[in-house]
């Protein structure tokens, strides 16, 4: 018979914290992510930990494709914030996008659901049914670096977090390594080692958890500040474009519709 007793090891959580939970529409498998976290962390007297993927799966029983939706749920809604430390409670709550709970209602109000996705958008790329201007298509418009690079790490960390991942995002990486390994004439291993890095180093949060390293600088576009990169790691001439105007194409495409 279970008989849970504060002398077996507990943590304290703050009560503005707790009425947030009650006050806030989390889904339940992004709530048990949450709980995971706070038991790794606070449960250890620390507030980051590295929690592998199948950490998540064994905590909460879940099958592999909801702990992936659900953790990057959370950390797009700014519940949690993900960095080269691992995971952390986001204990502003202010910051978190989802909307309160209305009385007798499960839905939020129109405005919030508008608010909440409108930053979402701006956190995750949207879909558009558009090509690069690169790719010769007349009348496209082309991505701004922003969304470039938006793009560009997500499906990096949709890789890193899900090597079955389907999204568009990592297509575009997996086939941008498969051309810049060619065209430079480097193991894809070696490129893969060296664009988790870079990812790992351009996304790291500050101190506040609101802005990604990469956010703060004046300019940033990716395939320039990649081969910048591996440069400066000893692969001398290396290119992020490769020698045509392939690996360019395919860094700089955002998402289509399929």
């Amino acid at each position: 018979m279970a008989n849970p007793a504060l002398k077996n090891g507990y943590f304290s959580l703050a009560n503005e914290l707790a009425e947030q939970f009650a006050l806030k529409n989390i889904p339940g498998n992004e709530m048990r992510i949450l709980w995971v976290v706070l038991r790794k962390t606070w449960g250890w007297k620390k507030d980051w930990d590295q929690i592998a993927f199948s950490q998540f799966k064994e905590a909460t029983g879940m099958k592999n494709g909801n702990v992936s939706r659900a953790l990057k749920a959370v950390v797009a809604k700014r519940l949690l914030i993900e960095s080269q430390n691992g995971y952390k409670l986001n204990q502003n709550h202010e910051e978190w996008l989802i909307a309160k709970r209305l009385p007798g209602s499960q839905k939020a109000p129109k405005s919030s659901q508008k608010a909440s996705k409108s930053v979402a958008k701006r956190r995750v790329t949207k879909e558009i049914n558009t090509l690069s201007k690169e790719r010769g298509v007349e009348g496209a418009k082309a991505p701004t670096p922003r969304e470039i690079t938006t793009a560009f790490f997500k499906g990096v960390l949709d890789l890193v977090s899900d090597k079955e991942s389907k999204t568009v995002e990592a297509q575009n990486v997996q086939e941008f390594l498969r051309e810049v390994s060619q065209m430079n004439n480097v193991p894809k291993p070696v490129i893969w080692k060296e664009v988790r890095n870079f990812c790992q180093y351009w996304t790291e949060s500050n101190q506040t958890g609101t802005r990604e390293r990469w956010e703060m600088q004046k300019t940033f576009e990716v395939k320039l500040r990649l081969g910048t990169w591996f440069r400066r790691e000893g692969h001398g001439t290396f290119s992020a474009a490769g020698s045509s105007s392939k690996g360019r194409e395919i860094i700089s495409s955002t998402p289509n519709q399929q």
